[in-house]
């Protein structure tokens, strides 16, 4: 569950939360095939659809290797086309950098500034002292949202 106002992850009422791990687009400009403008295949957004109908999660987690760093305007339409399914359903969702994502035409630093303008993902840069970009921890609040019972570590791989 996720407390929009408080901008906290949450048990449900039921004592459960339910996280639904993805990773891998692989949605790189590098593909051949897809002449029409779109560098992914409209299967990656249909089957995140399809496990998010599926699992019906309360957080989505991204592991890594998404690989749309063409452009800012093309990160965060694409990211925003892709995770509609998530976005749209209001849940909440967060990133962290695989080993192929520093292969695109933009550093991770850049991609960043995107990733946390796109709606409901909560991923966050830093902390300054430990080496890569998207270091974070997401505490999940217990049902009735007044204390922390479970942390999410997220750390960026650095290749």
């Amino acid at each position: 569950m996720y407390d929009p106002a408080n901008k906290r992850l949450c048990f449900n009422s039921d004592g459960k939360f339910r996280i639904l791990m993805i990773s891998d687009f692989h949605a790189g400009s590098r593909r051949k095939g897809f002449e029409d403008g779109n560098p992914y295949s409209p299967k990656v957004r249909e089957a995140v659809e399809a496990l998010v109908n599926n699992t019906s999660p309360d957080f989505v987690m991204v592991g890594g290797d998404q690989c749309i760093g063409h452009s800012p305007e093309y990160l965060y339409n694409a990211m925003t086309d892709i995770m509609a399914p998530v976005i749209e359903r209001g849940i909440p969702w967060a990133h962290v950098y695989g080993n192929h994502d520093r292969e695109m035409a933009m550093t991770t630093s850049e991609q960043e500034n995107i990733y946390e303008t796109v709606p409901l993902c909560l991923s966050k840069r830093g902390p300054e002292d430990i080496f890569g970009v998207c270091n974070f921890v997401l505490p999940v609040y217990d049902k009735k949202g007044e204390r922390p019972a479970y942390n999410l570590f997220a750390l960026d791989s650095n290749r």
